[in-house]
This record gives structure tokens, C-alpha cells and sequence, in this order.
């Protein structure tokens, strides 16, 4: 099942994750009555029951940035204000984590790392509340700080689809154009064609 971004989705009761998982292009915390089958993740590699050190800031940087977007997008559709306040409360954590990761980027050397899943968090909720111009403007962000590298193809086909839906089909054409060149053989190219063919109405 892929939704709006072209993403494929796991099934939330994914009883054999591994770390991998976390690299996917799906949320770590799936949304529905059965959400808590990824909340493996939740500690992002941090081995509780091998015995490393559980840094508390650590935890709540992640904590914020799986849990906030899930709980937005199962807001009830039908009470508009509720959703857009659910939707600004997980934008709004989300920021205050990647920022709170940046700030601790100095002593932590995976803060960076959390920085970046933190920041495409934010640019996929954001597009999901239809705030395509500021998720365009997050996408931006991680591909011009190359913030992550292991999902550049996936990155920029997100970034092409939100300038699209802000409108701005110049620049998502111009995107196109990069992706076409530097990844001729992804499997994400169908997607990036059709918002190419969408831009030309």
C-alpha cells in the first residue's frame, strides 16, 4: 500500500523489525488502534537491555518526533479545528526537537543523524497538513545540508512533490531535471515523471 508520497507502508504489527527498519521510508509509529508495533524504534538504537547509557534527552527527541505526526493525522477528519490544532501541535514538537537535537549536534555525534529522520518527519507532516510550502522548504533543507545522504532519491522525490503542490512547477521542474540526472535508474523515477506530466497542466 503506498500513500501520498509514493510511499510503501508496513503493516503496524511488524513483529519481526529489526534495525534497519528505522532507515525505511515509512514512519517509525504507524497510525491506528494497532500503532504500537513499530514503537521498537522509539529509542533509536539505544540498547536498554545491553546496557547503554539511556540519555534522557535522547529519548524525548525521539519520543517527540514519532509520536506527535501519528497522533495529527488520526485527528477526526470531519472537526477541521481539532486537526489543524493537532497538526500545528506536531509541527510545532517537531521543530522544538530538531532543534533541540541541533543544539546537542557539539557533544552528541548522533544528534546529527536524529536531526536529519527529525526534519523529514517534519517535511512529511507538514505536507500531509497540506502546508506543501513549507514542507518544500524543510525537503529543501535536507537536500541542500545532504543532512541524509542514504535516502537522497527519496528526498528529492519529495521535495519534487511539494513544490508541486505549493504551486511553484518551475522549480519542481527544475528538481525533476536533477533528479533525471542523477538518478536515471531509480525505482522512484514513474513518480517522478507524473508530477513532471502533472506540472505541464
Amino acid at each position: 500500500e503506498l500513500n501520498a508520497l509514493g510511499q510503501r507502508r508496513r503493516d503496524p504489527l511488524d513483529l519481526h523489525a529489526e534495525v534497519g527498519d528505522l532507515r525505511e521510508l515509512d514512519r517509525v509509529v504507524d497510525v491506528g488502534e494497532e500503532a504500537l508495533g513499530g514503537v521498537e524504534a522509539d529509542l533509536l538504537g539505544v540498547d536498554v537491555e545491553g546496557g547503554d547509557e539511556l540519555d534522557v534527552a535522547h529519548v524525548v527527541a525521539a519520543e517527540l518526533d514519532v509520536h506527535e505526526a501519528g497522533h495529527a493525522v488520526g485527528v477526526d477528519p470531519n472537526n477541521p479545528n481539532a486537526r489543524t490544532q493537532a497538526f500545528n501541535t506536531a509541527i510545532n514538537t517537531l521543530r522544538t526537537a530538531a532543534d533541540k537535537a541541533n543544539q546537542m549536534a557539539g557533544q552528541d555525534p548522533t544528534a546529527k543523524a536524529r536531526r536529519a529522520d527529525i526534519l523529514l518527519e517534519l517535511a512529511d507532516t507538514q505536507l500531509t497538513a497540506k502546508l506543501a510550502k513549507d514542507a518544500a522548504a524543510t525537503y529543501e533543507t535536507i537536500w541542500n545540508q545532504k543532512l541524509l545522504p542514504g535516502k537522497a532519491e527519496e528526498t528529492l522525490q519529495r521535495l519534487i512533490t511539494a513544490y508541486h503542490l505549493a504551486g511553484d512547477t518551475t522549480t519542481s521542474d527544475a528538481r525533476i531535471a536533477t533528479f533525471k540526472q542523477q538518478f536515471p535508474n531509480s525505482t522512484l523515477m514513474p513518480l517522478v515523471l507524473f508530477r513532471g506530466a502533472e506540472n505541464a497542466f
